[in-house]
């Protein structure tokens, strides 16, 4: 499922060159976060992302979510924080959705966060600062990236 990790200076050069639908998570907090993914067959991880390093992965079909926790027992946690951040690639209507949230408390206990679009325009599917619950469309060339920044 991890498809690969590499320093935030290396992903400008990386990301550009790729012509697909895909998120990136970069890391800009001061530790390391722990990643899980879950679709409707399965959850893995935990999978480590060091402080300063990205991860990026293609974003196709439906009901993906990325959950990012500080500690690796918070995922399965009743109590334990998780932020997630939910995507949908609707490869027949050329459509993409996504949504972030939170479940039990913030896991970036307060620090600053952003989730942006980039594609053939800026800004082509929303841009957010907070787990505002909102359900973000757009139409999908199949050049769409979003980019989570944690920190």
């Amino acid at each position: 499922m991890r498809s690969f990790i590499i320093t935030a200076t290396g992903l400008l050069a990386c990301a550009s060159s790729a012509y697909a639908t895909n998120y990136i998570i970069k890391d800009y907090c001061t530790e390391k976060v722990y990643l899980y993914f879950a679709d409707s067959s399965a959850t893995t991880g935990p999978f480590e992302l060091d402080s300063g390093e990205a991860f990026t992965q293609k974003i196709t079909g439906s009901g993906h979510s990325i959950g990012v926790v500080n500690n690796t027992s918070d995922y399965w946690s009743a109590t334990g924080p998780k932020c997630i951040l939910g995507v949908t690639a609707n490869e027949t209507e050329a459509e993409l959705y996504w949504t972030i949230s939170t479940v039990d408390g913030d896991c970036l206990q307060g620090k600053s966060f952003s989730v942006t679009s980039e594609g053939r325009v800026p800004d082509v599917c929303g841009t957010t600062t907070s787990y505002d619950g909102e359900v973000h469309a757009c139409a999908d060339d199949g050049n769409v990236t979003l980019t989570w920044n944690l920190c």
